[in-house]
Order: C-alpha cells, then sequence, then structure tokens
C-alpha cells in the first residue's frame, strides 16, 4: 500500500489512464506576444504543465513528471518557462522547459533548498524563493543557471510571491507579528507595507497598480492595490476562490483562476473588474 486514495465518479479508468472527473485547471499566465497561455492542471494523475492557444484553441501537454508541477512562468522571448517541480518528501527543485521541443533541464539540482515560486521577469532575471519553514526569503537569479544568486529579503517569518517592477520589489509576509503584501526598494532598502493581507501580488505591465487574491469574507477575491490612491479595490464578487491573478502584456486584462464551479477554471476579466469570461474549463 502506498497510502494513496483515488476516488472516481461516472467512470473507471485503468489507473493508467486515470482522468478526474472534475479537474482543476490553475496558475494561468500569458506568453509575452499574448497568444498562449501556460496553466497547470490535474487532470491527469499527476499536476501537470499545459500550454493553451488563445487563437486555435489548441491545448498541449508540454511536461509531466512523477512529481507535483507548479508556478510556470514565461521567458522574456516566449520561448522556455520555468517551473517548479515538488517531490513526495517535500522538497522541490527548479526546471526549466523548451515550448517547441519540451526539453527539459533541472536548474537548481537540489543545490538550492525546497527552490520554489519562480518568476521570470522581462529583463530575464529570474526572482525565486528558497520555500523553507518557518523562514523562508526571496532571491533574485541573473540568469537561469544559479551562478548569480542575491538574497532580497530578511524578515523573520515567510518571504513569498515575488514580483519586481523596475527596482522595487513587491511581495508576501507572513510571520506572527508582521502579515500582508509589502513593497521594498532594493536601492534604498527601505520597506513599506501596502496591506495588512493578501497574497500572490503582480505590478501591472506600468507598474501603477498590483493585483493580489485576498480572503473576503471567506472566499478568495480577486483585488488591486492602485499605488496612486494608496487604496484596495475588489474586482471578484465570485462564490468560489478567485485566485492568482495576471496581466496582459498591454495590462488590458486579468487572468485568474476561479472555483465558483466547483472545480478551478480559468477565467479573464477586463482590468477594470468588467468583462468576466471562462476560457478554459479542462486541460483536455
Amino acid at each position: 500500500m502506498n497510502g494513496k486514495i483515488f476516488f472516481l465518479s461516472c467512470l473507471v479508468l485503468p489507473l493508467g489512464n486515470l482522468l478526474l472527473a472534475q479537474s482543476n485547471c490553475t496558475e494561468p499566465k500569458i506568453s509575452p506576444d499574448g497568444k498562449t497561455l501556460v496553466f497547470c492542471s490535474d487532470q491527469v494523475v499527476n499536476n501537470a504543465v499545459f500550454v493553451f492557444n488563445l487563437e486555435s484553441g489548441e491545448k498541449r501537454k508540454l511536461v509531466e513528471l512523477p512529481t507535483y508541477e507548479s508556478s510556470p512562468s514565461w521567458s522574456p522571448d516566449g520561448k522556455q518557462i520555468i517551473f517548479y517541480s515538488m517531490m513526495e518528501d517535500g522538497k522541490s527543485d527548479v526546471y526549466l522547459v523548451d515550448v517547441e521541443s519540451s526539453e527539459l533541464t533541472n536548474l537548481s539540482k537540489g543545490t538550492f533548498p525546497d527552490a520554489g515560486g519562480p518568476n521570470w521577469l522581462k529583463d530575464g532575471r529570474i526572482l525565486i524563493s528558497d520555500g523553507g519553514f518557518p523562514s523562508s526569503q526571496i532571491y533574485l537569479m541573473e540568469k537561469p543557471d544559479l551562478s548569480s544568486v542575491k538574497q532580497l529579503t530578511d524578515t523573520l517569518g515567510l518571504n513569498y510571491g515575488p514580483d519586481l517592477f523596475n527596482n522595487e520589489l513587491v511581495y508576501c509576509v507572513y510571520s506572527r507579528s508582521i502579515k500582508g503584501i509589502h513593497l521594498k526598494d532594493l536601492d534604498s532598502f527601505k520597506t513599506t507595507q501596502l496591506t495588512t493581507s493578501g497574497e500572490r501580488p503582480v505590478f501591472s505591465p506600468d507598474g501603477t497598480k498590483i493585483a493580489f487574491q485576498k480572503r473576503v469574507n471567506g472566499v478568495s477575491q480577486v483585488m488591486i492595490y492602485d499605488r496612486k490612491m494608496k487604496k484596495e479595490i475588489q474586482l471578484t464578487t465570485c462564490s468560489g476562490h478567485c485566485e492568482l491573478p495576471n496581466w496582459s502584456g498591454d495590462g488590458k486584462t486579468i487572468y485568474y483562476q476561479n472555483k465558483s464551479s466547483g472545480h478551478f477554471q480559468i477565467w479573464k476579466m477586463d482590468a477594470n473588474g468588467k468583462s468576466h469570461k471562462m476560457i478554459l474549463n479542462k486541460a483536455f
């Protein structure tokens, strides 16, 4: 016995062909050219990375390892995707996959403790957290080979979910005394707390707004923080969790995962919170 329990409804298949009746499509990120969406899905036995062509409707499994894949992020030229893969023992590694060939490269190879949550920036640098509990920190890789890694945070507790605009770092902090979304100027090292709660912040392309998720009456909603107004604005009123917002390259659209139907689907909306539309229900 391996301690795993699988629940099937309506359809019984051999384990090798197991498809979940209601699978989740999560963690959407749009490619730099705005034509392809990368996402994760548990419609296979292990959570895998898929790509979805928004023009043709074609969906393709990009990579599936015997582990749990998460946090995909596009390279600036749209030819590669970085993601992390979690092992059964809780350890994880950061991988690079070529979008055309599906060729895999293990970047961390166990040398970076519990590496996770990579975010590939437009200038080619990569943000990463060490994923350790009860304390994790955020690092900046100058290029995807771990040859030059710089630690950006040192706050006691969990520091995670980072994004960078110019030289300003936005990230989440969770500890007994400090919570919420914080902004750190990497030139002056001044840190400002923007919110008292919320997770997964991401800058708009022009840096004037920050999209994030926040629990409202027990349900995650997509919010934005307007930096000029210094105000939080709620964009969704979902009955199920709406999470992991990400901007289109022109800043006009926000993609997110929505669980209002009972399982996570990929949705999009205008950046002002209007015109919500489901665009992906399942991986295949």
